[in-house]
Order: structure tokens, then C-alpha cells, then sequence
């Protein structure tokens, strides 16, 4: 087998990693080794997406970082990554990437640094390579939004991205994932915010044909903090993300929208939790797909409200466009309510183009092709109004409309 004990270790000794960093990867390659591949007849995560296709022996991690992100802050390449109250970033934030951040603030690593089971999610804890790191100190507002692109170069790519905002800080954060023609890819992104703190996050998945993607998203959010996440996946073969909201303090809120666009034989599931563990806290959740060829999108949402979530609210929603007749969706909203005094709905919608409205568009002379176009747009447009940031919603609508250009024919 390709991935083995003895590449986790030579990965740290080549990259002289401290101890601690040492034993938690061999500490998450023990779990891997431990946990069976998932298994669509009996895990019910899984029950919707099969991988006994997948064959983890024709893959070969990249040991010499060559997935290792470029860093930018709007599209420019950094150096260093400290900023210095100069440059773009203000004094006190660092953003390198992980391997780096493992040497200038191993403390702030090594607290964060999380480590969840899983089977693909252990093997990125164990093999990851590179990384992005994010940290903003205390009071600190970034004002320009960061990106970390992590490109497909390599067989098996790792991409480990860690993000802290301390107490009142506010960010701009984008993690991009392209590339990868035909490759194994295992994606974990910690999210950190402190109280009163504000971060805006998407995550854009754009990987090549052939490619297996795994991800978790996960966010730890503080008292009266507020969290944006974007979720957009639009490449790869078959997709199967994690996306968590973990909501710690009284007055924390977090907003996720997600937005599927599939053809082909393309394959995405997203599970999502909503998890309120003070009392006066928001979620809200909207996804929307549209799924052509003979596509599938799946949506699982778990709202959990425990005794201590009293007077709590959430909110999940998910809508699924059919543009052929063999695409398919399904949507699964869940709730897991003890608290007595709580409000949370649902809603979920699977439909077709509205075929009296292509009628109308194409007796003003609008072809066919253009007329489901403008009509898949419109879908998407109420959740990318939902997006706060404007770079952030601009940088989704222009990916989705490259990616509808592409589905023309």
C-alpha cells in the first residue's frame, strides 16, 4: 500500500517537525488503520455514497510538499506572511502556510490543532503536507480578504488549513480547491473564533474529473461571534464534505450557504451539523443544487439543540434544481431537540425548470441553451444574496457562471 507507517514518518523527519507533531501523526495513522472504509450497506453517513470503488493502493502521497498552497491576499503572493502594518496585513497577523506556522507559533498550532476520527480524515491528520494558517490577534479587523489556493499537484493531496480569530477580530477568508485530474483528495479546515469575533468564510471545490474528494469544514465559535460559511462545489468526480457550526457561547451565530452545480456522472454529498451548546444562539442553513446529466447531489442536515441550548433558533433549507431527466437529489433534514424552549424548521424542495418560463424566454427570441442558463441563475441567486461579503459573493457568482458556461452543451 502506497500510504504506510514508514511515509509518515519520513514526511516529519523531512520536514524536522517537533516531537509533539510527530506522535500526532503516527496517533492519527493508528486510527485510520483502525477504521474499516466506509461502507454504504451499513454506515448510515454512507449510505448514499459509495466508495468501494475507490482504491486507495493506486495512490502515492506527495512526501516533498508539492501541495503545498500558494498564498495570496487578493491574488498577490506573499512573503513571509507577517504583517507588519505596511504591507496589506495589520500588525500581529500571520498567514503562511501550516508547515510554517509549525515553526514560528508552535503553541497556537499545537493547541488547534484538531484531531477528530474518520477515515479520511485521520489519513489528512497523518499525511498532511503544507497547509494554510491563518491568525489574527486580538481586536485585529483584516481588511482585505485572504486566499489560500491548493492546487491538484500530486496523486494523493492533503490540504490542512487552520484559521484563528481571536476576541473582536474580523477576516475574509478563502480556500480554494482546484486541479487534480484523477487524484485521491483528503481536505480538513479548523476554524477558531473568539468572542465577539467575525469571520466570513467559502470554500470554493473545483477539483478535476476523476478526482475523490473528502473535506471537513469545522467551526468553534464563541460568545456573541458570528460566522459566514460558503460552501461551493462545483468540480471532481464524486464529493463528500463535512461541514460543522459548532455554536460554544449565548449570542453566537452562524449562516451557512451552499451551492451545488453537477453534471455528468458527478457525485456530491454534504452533511452538515448545526450544534448549539449555549442558550440565544442562531443557525441558519440554505443549500441549493442543480444537477444535470446523470449527476447527484445529496443534503443531510443535523440540527442538534442539547438542555443547554434554551431559547435558541435554526433554520435549514435545502433546494434541488433536476435540469435532465436521469439527475438525481435528495435532501434529509434532521433534528436532534432536548431543550424545551427552542424554535427550528425546515424546508426542502426537488424540482424541474419551469418549463412556461423557458417557453417565455425562447419566444423573445433567447435560445434554449441560454434560456435554462439565465433560469439556473436566477435559482442560485436568493442564496448568493445571503453571502455578506461581497468579494466572497462576487468570487462565487463568478465561479458558477464559468461552470454553467461549461454545462452549455
Amino acid at each position: 500500500m502506497a500510504f504506510t507507517r514508514e511515509a509518515v514518518q519520513q514526511l516529519s523527519w523531512e520536514r524536522s517537525e517537533p516531537t509533539w507533531l510527530r506522535e500526532a501523526r503516527l496517533a492519527a495513522w493508528e486510527r485510520f488503520e483502525a477504521t474499516p472504509m466506509p461502507d454504504s450497506s451499513k454506515d448510515e453517513d454512507w449510505r448514499r455514497t459509495d466508495v468501494s470503488k475507490l482504491d486507495l493502493e493506486a495512490y502515492t502521497p506527495s512526501l516533498n510538499g508539492e501541495n503545498t498552497p500558494a498564498l495570496g491576499v487578493q491574488n498577490a503572493q506573499l512573503d513571509g506572511g507577517q504583517g507588519d502594518g505596511e504591507g496589506p496585513l495589520p500588525p500581529g497577523v500571520i498567514f503562511c502556510s501550516l508547515e510554517e506556522a509549525v515553526r514560528r507559533c508552535p503553541d497556537v498550532v499545537r493547541e488547534h490543532l484538531d484531531a477528530r476520527d474518520g477515515k479520511f480524515l485521520s489519513l489528512n491528520a497523518a499525511l498532511w503536507a503544507g497547509g494554510a494558517f491563518v491568525y489574527v490577534p486580538e481586536g485585529i479587523e483584516v481588511e482585505v480578504p485572504l486566499e489560500a489556493s491548493h492546487p491538484g499537484a500530486g496523486e494523493a493531496l492533503f490540504p490542512r488549513t487552520l484559521v484563528i480569530v481571536e476576541r473582536g477580530g474580523a477576516l475574509v477568508f478563502v480556500d480554494r480547491f482546484g486541479g487534480g485530474a484523477g487524484a485521491f483528495s483528503s481536505a480538513a479546515t479548523h476554524i477558531v473564533v473568539g468572542d465577539g469575533a467575525r469571520l466570513s468564510y467559502v470554500s470554493l471545490q473545483e477539483r478535476g474529473e476523476q478526482t475523490w474528494h473528502f473535506s471537513t469544514e469545522r467551526a468553534i465559535i464563541g460568545r456573541d461571534a458570528s460566522v459566514d460559511v460558503v460552501i461551493a462545489a462545483l468540480g471532481g468526480f464524486l464529493s463528500k464534505s463535512y461541514v460543522e457550526t459548532v455554536l460554544t457561547g449565548p449570542g453566537s451565530q452562524a449562516n451557512l450557504v451552499g451551492v451545488v452545480l453537477t453534471d455528468g456522472q458527478q457525485h456530491i454529498d454534504h452533511q452538515t451539523l448545526q450544534e448549539h451548546l449555549a442558550p440565544h444562539t442562531t443557525s441558519n442553513l440554505l443549500l441549493k443544487s442543480a444537477v444535470k446529466g446523470y449527476s447527484q447531489s445529496i443534503f443531510a442536515g443535523l440540527v442538534r439543540m442539547p438542555r443547554e441550548a434554551q431559547q435558541s433558533d435554526a433554520f435549514q433549507e435545502a433546494r434541488a434544481l433536476l435540469l435532465s431527466e436521469h439527475a438525481k437529489a435528495d435532501a434529509i433534514p434532521k433534528l436532534e431537540i432536548v431543550a424545551n424552549d427552542v424554535r427550528c424548521t425546515h424546508a426542502g424542495a426537488i424540482g424541474q425548470v419551469d418549463e412556461e418560463q423557458k417557453f417565455y424566454l425562447m419566444t423573445r427570441g433567447i435560445p434554449e441553451h441560454e434560456a435554462e442558463r439565465l433560469i439556473v441563475t436566477g435559482f442560485f441567486e436568493p442564496a448568493l444574496e445571503r453571502i455578506p461579503v461581497e468579494h466572497v459573493r462576487e468570487s462565487t457568482r463568478k465561479a458558477l457562471a464559468e461552470r454553467l458556461q461549461v454545462l452549455r452543451g
